[in-house]
């Protein structure tokens, strides 16, 4: 099992050599993709979306947990906490 900054170093490097994308869509998608397969293959954690806050793996941001952000207007966040 690899440390959760060194996954996230490569969620971020694999993301940079992805092909890129036109849409919000397209974007969530590649980013649950490139995340999801880290973290099958470093995490040594199970996928089991209902343990996101406890299990220490990464898992994609999801639409419910969607807000607008107000600096910089017309900016998507997922705030980690739900908040």
């Amino acid at each position: 099992m690899r440390s959760k900054s060194h996954r996230l170093q490569v969620f971020i490097s694999r993301l940079k050599a992805a092909p890129p994308v036109s849409t919000k869509t397209e974007a969530l998608a590649l980013i649950a993709t490139v995340l999801d397969e880290v973290e099958d293959e470093l995490s040594g954690i199970v996928a089991n979306p209902a343990n996101w806050r406890s299990d220490g793996r990464m898992y994609p941001p999801q639409d419910d947990n969607a807000r607008a952000s107000v600096t910089p207007p017309g900016i998507t966040i997922y705030p980690k906490n739900g908040s």
